[in-house]
């Protein structure tokens, strides 16, 4: 049973809602009073100005962390309850209201408690002007396969260092190409690895894949999958080879790049973070490992190329029945007569902005 203490005058809301920083999820958290003979939810009403509820609990006697949102019940449609690793998913109707679900997502392992904090404060950031109810149930949903993706795929220290090259080279092209030719609204819509995209930066129908290596000169990069060179489903396919020195003097780290791009989007439009931090945490980036990411990065060349006919790459329709799981390299020495400038590509682009 939950016991909902709403105690909501002990918090200014104006002040958390206008605050960016302020880690309301946690606050509230911190003002649940429990005993040792309680069990069960124990939860008290977040301080939000609109009308959706939701609840920071414990749950008793174990004392796991749990958020609790409250849902239509006709918009519910997963199972009642499913675990993954390091967090669990239940849902009920309510007692006194079976129209009304409580969605509760417990932290079971504390080791993630800081990017559990992080997942969570970010989704109450994104729900805080949300007035409909599906749409606030479809955030939620989305929040849901985030903690699963983080669950999941990623480790307690974060990203490896071939996955923070990685991001590196992808938000050097953020920052340096499309935030530079065009508006960050248009550059965040733009960036599509994130949501598992085909490419990562695509816009009607002219996209731009991003690899990067640590060797000079650049003589291959890896192609995960036959998709990623596939230009049959866009007009135009572009590929960007950034050669990247790692540990170099005057480089960033990942966390510095990321801190710089937060800095450039707050000096326009500082809601426009909340949208950035959300697709760094599908990315697999979390605040709560920055201190693991010390290695710095920094471009040296950037390599592009135009993706037509005979490009040296596996393309789905040239693939036996039965073979599954692509992973190859291309020769980069085998790719000169297909380079192109970056200034025909930022013109490809804005021909359909």
């Amino acid at each position: 049973m939950i016991a909902e203490k709403l105690l909501c005058q002990t918090f200014k809301q104006k002040e958390y809602m206008n605050n960016e920083s302020t880690d309301i999820f946690k606050d509230t958290l911190d003002s649940v009073k429990t005993s040792i003979k309680q069990s069960g939810l124990i939860a008290k009403l977040l301080p939000l100005e609109n009308n959706n509820r939701i609840f920071a609990a414990y749950k008793l006697p174990e004392k796991q962390i749990s958020l609790i949102a409250e849902v239509p019940t006709k918009f519910v449609k997963f199972e009642k309850q499913f675990e993954s690793k390091g967090f669990s998913v239940t849902n009920k109707k309510k007692d006194t209201n079976n129209d009304v679900t409580q969605v509760i997502i417990s932290l079971i392992d504390n080791n993630y408690k800081d990017v559990f904090f992080e997942i969570t404060e970010l989704f109450i950031k994104k729900i805080k002007n949300i007035k409909d109810d599906r749409d606030f149930y479809n955030i939620l949903i989305e929040r849901i396969e985030i903690y699963s993706n983080f669950f999941d795929k990623h480790s307690k220290q974060g990203l490896l260092i071939n996955a923070q090259q990685g991001l590196y080279a992808e938000l050097d092209i953020m920052e340096n190409f499309f935030i530079k030719y065009f508006n960050i609204p248009l550059t965040l819509e733009m960036w599509q690895a994130p949501q598992s995209g085909l490419h990562d930066f695509t816009y009607k129908g002219v996209s731009m894949e991003v690899k990067s290596t640590h060797k000079f000169p650049a003589q291959d990069v890896s192609i995960s999958s036959e998709f990623q060179l596939n230009d049959k489903r866009v007009s135009n396919l572009y590929l960007a080879v950034l050669e990247v020195k790692r540990g170099s003097i005057g480089g960033e780290s990942i966390r510095e790049k990321i801190e710089k791009i937060r800095e450039l989007i707050a000096s326009q439009n500082s809601e426009l973070n909340t949208k950035f931090n959300d697709l760094l945490n599908k990315y697999g980036y979390y605040d709560a490992h920055s201190h693991n990411y010390y290695v710095s990065f920094k471009t040296n060349l950037v390599h592009y190329y135009k993706v037509v006919e005979n490009f040296p790459r596996i393309l789905p329709d040239r693939i036996l029945d039965g073979v599954k799981s692509i992973r190859y390299k291309i020769d980069l020495n085998k790719c000169v007569n297909f380079i192109t400038e970056g200034s025909s590509i930022k013109q490809n682009f804005k021909d359909v902005v």
